[in-house]
């Protein structure tokens, strides 16, 4: 079948409810179909920050640079409440793409132009 005809099988169904073992099955096909993707799309969040973080307080995240508690519950408020959300949200957006039969952007090639979709209207 051709992509233009619309009915190309997808990986996984985004239309049905799962139980929590299904969803882990399908965590596992979808880390198996593209095993570099989560990897490197959480990586392109947590490098840029961790460089900050330590272009800002002169030590890496394991280290033991953060004995001011304004400075510790700075960086971790802001890891928690806007690092961690855009990682969960590249991920939806990969599974997303992989539920509707578009392949997600390679790895290597995480350009915004690659991530575009084409209207289909």
């Amino acid at each position: 079948m051709s992509e233009e005809d619309g009915h190309r099988t997808s990986l996984i169904d985004l239309d049905r409810g799962r139980s929590i073992g299904e969803i882990l099955r399908a965590t596992l096909v979808l880390y198996r179909a593209f095993p570099l993707l989560f990897l490197v799309l959480a990586a392109a969040l947590i490098v840029p920050y961790d460089l900050v973080v330590l272009a800002a307080t002169g030590h890496g995240p394991l280290g033991r640079a953060h004995e001011n508690t304004v400075i510790w519950l700075l960086l971790n408020v802001l890891s928690f409440s806007l690092i961690s959300p855009l990682i969960s949200a590249l991920h939806v957006h990969a599974v997303v793409m992989v539920g509707q039969s578009r392949r997600p952007p390679s790895a290597l090639d995480l350009s915004p132009s690659s991530a575009a979709a084409p209207s289909g209207d």
